[in-house]
């Protein structure tokens, strides 16, 4: 019984040339995966440089052209509308306070000056 177990296993067993056939075969199938892999990749990087060259002549375009826009409508709260005008009178104070001493310091100057050619 041992015997015919082996013999089996024998008869199962490819032999060397077979098996040599079988890679040979299989090298082939991946040289072939890996020239239609080039072969994409090739076509994707001409594809990329396609889209790079479409991509910088409509920057190109948009940079030359004048863009004209005008505003129809304005849609704010009441609420938001009140808050920034808030924050605008809040502003508009230090802004009156450095505006008032630059235009005393204006006057100043110019009172000095008129003072000095009118002795």
């Amino acid at each position: 019984m041992l015997a015919n177990e082996q013999s089996k296993n024998l008869s199962s067993q490819k032999n060397p040339l077979e098996l040599l056939e079988r890679q040979v075969k299989l090298l082939e199938d991946i040289r072939e995966f890996q020239r239609l892999q080039l072969d994409q990749q090739k076509d994707l990087s001409l594809r990329v440089e396609q889209l790079q060259k479409a991509q910088e002549e409509l920057h190109e375009e948009l940079l030359t052209t004048e863009h004209t826009v005008a505003v129809t409508d304005f849609d704010m709260p009441f609420s938001a509308l009140v808050g920034w005008l808030v924050k605008l009178a809040v502003a508009a104070i230090p802004a009156t306070i450095i505006m008032a001493g630059l235009s005393a310091v204006i006057a100043f100057v110019l009172w000095s000056t008129l003072a000095i050619f009118t002795k």
